[in-house]
């Protein structure tokens, strides 16, 4: 299986034009979409991955960080720019510019396991913060910004009390403006990468 990595699941057309083709040639017609907005290929063989590697990098798509215990792909809402909010554009950007960040970090991968965020660009946070290690949720105050919920931990050993072995995400309280908002998410990702966990 070949899962690619798709920054909040924004495709040009012509990337996925490039991923039906892959698709159909080697994939036997098949793909995924992945609830972390990926687009991910069943039935590829080894011999096949250089020409399939090189196909998806003539349109800007790879695979790095789409799987393992590393920062896993940004997640956002696939259709912020249609709902009028003029947080949109900002929220785009701030994801366009965590992915650049994150993606092949030396201090974000070989994690203790996989590291989750989410960047909620719409009012009805869509992508769902509350589940991610780290979640932006825009915040309309008389100066547009956002707040943080983080801390999500999945499995029983970390949350041995739990009858569903998961807690939700608890609000740092702070608000940031977007010019601060990589910080806060480097900051984290570190400590996460020592003890598996994100303090909160």
């Amino acid at each position: 299986m070949l899962r690619t990595r798709i920054a909040g699941g924004i495709l040009k057309a012509s990337a996925l034009r490039q991923m039906a083709f892959i698709s159909e040639r080697y994939a036997r017609g098949t793909a995924d979409i992945t609830v972390r907005q990926n687009i991910q290929f069943h039935w590829i063989t080894p011999t096949d991955l250089p020409e399939i590697f090189r196909l998806l990098g003539e349109v800007g798509i790879d695979s790095m960080g789409a799987c393992g215990d590393v920062t896993r792909n940004i997640t956002g809402c696939p259709v912020s720019d249609l709902s009028g909010d003029p947080l949109a554009e900002r929220h785009r950007r701030l994801l366009e510019e965590a992915n650049a960040a994150l993606k092949g970090h030396p201090d974000f991968w070989n994690l203790p396991r996989k590291f989750k965020i989410t960047i909620a660009s719409c009012k009805s946070q869509c992508s769902l913060p509350e589940i991610n290690d780290v979640g932006i949720v825009p915040v309309h105050t008389p100066f547009m910004g956002m707040v943080m919920p983080c801390g999500w931990r999945v499995g029983s050993r970390h949350v041995p009390t739990s009858p569903y072995h998961f807690t939700f995400s608890s609000s740092m309280r702070r608000w940031f403006p977007f010019s601060g908002g990589l910080p806060p998410c480097f900051g984290t990702d570190p400590n996460f990468g020592k003890t598996g966990t994100v303090p909160v």
